[in-house]
């Protein structure tokens, strides 16, 4: 682990955090790009994402937050301390996009054009934000006598690395989603496209987490969460397709 990239004073820039920020500067600045070549104003794109991101903090740090209730419980302030990671994806992206629909509604801008141009950076936000992880020692693999594998420091086993496989098929979903982008033929369609692919890769990547997970019915949490985002992606594709056969304008 390497959770700490420099401290000088009172200073102090943590790893994790600076990988989250990165991904999420470098993905604001190429969304930005992408409105404007799509007739989107960049001002309005800058406010959206604004919403986007507040509602992503607030989501991503409640779920994980319930997720791990039990260690908060007998220490509530440290509900507000981000300082060594605690964000949940899934409950980022589900308040994040609420909250930029909100504002795109308030707009009158389309939001599943907004979120066609959005869908792409989220996995490649996501994806570097996976690295964090990796440096921080959360999200952490099973134990493995495989060669490809780390030793975390205090640790005397091997695991998976599974933060930067995470990391490298999230980069592959931003990869294909750029391609898939030449083929769009209706708003939404990018967007449901990531909804499908990140709801299966992350169902399948939880099987090799090892940290503690709460699970139901043998599956983890986020497992059927992703299977909800997976459906949820399978029924906005159908609707929004449904829609452009039926040559109705949203």
């Amino acid at each position: 682990m390497h959770r700490i990239i420099f401290s000088m004073g009172p200073i102090t820039v943590y790893t994790y955090g600076f990988f989250v920020a990165l991904g999420v500067a470098v993905s604001v600045i190429m969304a930005v790009n992408q409105a404007g070549k799509e007739g989107v104003k960049a001002s309005d794109m800058l406010d959206i994402l604004t919403a986007i991101i507040i509602g992503a903090l607030l989501g991503g740090r409640a779920l994980f937050v319930v997720l791990n209730l039990g260690s908060y419980l007998s220490r509530p302030a440290a509900i507000f301390d981000l300082s060594e990671g605690g964000m949940a994806f899934q409950g980022a992206l589900i308040l994040g996009l609420l909250f930029g629909a909100g504002l795109s509604a308030k707009r009158g801008i389309s939001f599943w054009k907004i979120s066609d141009i959005l869908a792409p950076y989220l996995a490649l936000a996501h994806s570097m934000g996976r690295i964090g992880c990796f440096f921080n020692g959360c999200c952490y693999g099973l134990p493995t006598n495989c060669y490809m594998s780390v030793t975390f420091p205090g640790e005397s086993i091997q695991r998976i690395p599974v933060q930067l496989y995470s990391s490298a098929g999230l980069l592959g979903i931003f990869v294909i989603l750029l391609r898939l982008r030449r083929k769009k033929t209706f708003d939404g369609y990018l967007f449901a496209a990531y909804l499908m692919a990140y709801g299966i890769f992350r169902i399948f990547m939880d099987n090799f987490r090892g940290d503690e997970l709460v699970r139901v019915y043998g599956f983890t949490l986020a497992q059927v969460i992703s299977a909800g985002i997976f459906i949820a992606g399978v029924v906005i594709y159908a609707f929004r397709k449904g829609q452009k056969l039926s040559g109705k304008k949203t």
